[in-house]
């Protein structure tokens, strides 16, 4: 779930003139924008839409400026699922024949009907569209293949090695469960190993800002009292009255409680440092209990 408040959006690029050979990218996510840097380096000027993490996509109105990025951008990376369906809107309002637009759920064939729209919290699926990308960049400035390889293989090598930090929980078999208040970080948690204590009817009213029902908070309750959980896990960047009074109940039960955000924070230095801090917070709190504040 996210908060409708105002977004924070990148410094413009499209009134700047660019050296030659440098290619205009937008992600439409801050996450997404992050991996085109990592790949793109020094050709590419990036352009991230979404920045503010506190902002709901539903509620986006474009700026004339956005509505240039995006009609003179080379190549976007947007999410699907209906996560980010302004995206579509702004770019069939601008002609660019020229333009690429990789939206993930649609290049990477991820069922139309899937629960959880934040892909970007499975690493695999991550791993896949670095390759994406990096064909992309390939395609649309073949002279810089090489330098566009090298970076992208270095991308991969490190999402492989926190792909490998999953898996090395995973094949300990812990018999551990999780109660997410929204399916924010599902994927990675189930990357895990973790079961996901939460009934998909209660995370999906969270995240669509609508009270869960009497029965489905006093289930949620229940898995705290009697410890059926490890760990309560959060969306950092909105928390309503009902994520208030179920964060107090776990500490009053003394089950921890672990924060996650839904996009990629400012102060992150990298997708994979993000999901790596991720990791490690979810694991820590797991296999070392105590409140998490």
């Amino acid at each position: 779930m996210v908060a409708t408040v105002g977004f924070g959006l990148s410094g413009c690029t499209s009134s700047v003139e660019l050296p030659p050979g440098v290619l205009r990218v937008v992600g439409a996510e801050s996450q997404y924008a992050n991996l085109l840097q990592q790949i793109g380096g020094k050709y590419v000027r990036v352009t991230s839409i979404l920045t503010n993490p506190n902002a709901d996509p539903h509620s986006f109105e474009a700026s004339a400026s956005v509505a240039r990025d995006i009609a003179q951008a080379n190549l976007i990376v947007q999410n699907g699922l209906g996560y980010d369906g302004f995206m579509n809107v702004l770019e069939a309002a601008s002609s660019n024949h020229t333009r690429r637009v990789i939206d993930v759920q649609k290049t990477l064939h991820v069922s139309a009907q899937v629960f959880n729209p934040h892909l970007w919290y499975d690493v695999t699926t991550m791993q896949r569209l670095v390759r994406s990308i990096n064909a992309s960049l390939d395609f649309l400035s073949p002279g810089h293949k090489n330098y566009f390889d090298h970076r992208g293989t270095d991308l991969e090598l490190a999402l492989q090695r926190l792909r490998q930090k999953i898996s090395n929980f995973r094949d300990m078999k812990r018999l551990v469960s999780v109660a997410p208040t929204e399916p924010v970080a599902d994927y990675l948690i189930a990357s895990l190993g973790i079961k996901i204590a939460t009934s998909n009817r209660f995370m999906s009213d969270v995240m669509s800002g609508t009270d869960p029902a009497p029965q489905d908070v006093d289930a949620f309750e229940f898995l705290l009292t009697h410890h059926r959980v490890g760990a309560l896990i959060y969306n950092e960047q909105v928390v309503d009255p009902v994520t208030e009074e179920l964060l107090a109940f776990a500490r009053q039960h003394d089950v921890p409680v672990v924060a996650v955000y839904e996009t990629e924070p400012p102060s992150a230095v990298s997708y994979q440092a993000w999901m790596t801090s991720t990791v490690n917070a979810i694991l820590d709190a797991l296999i070392s209990p105590r409140t998490h504040s």
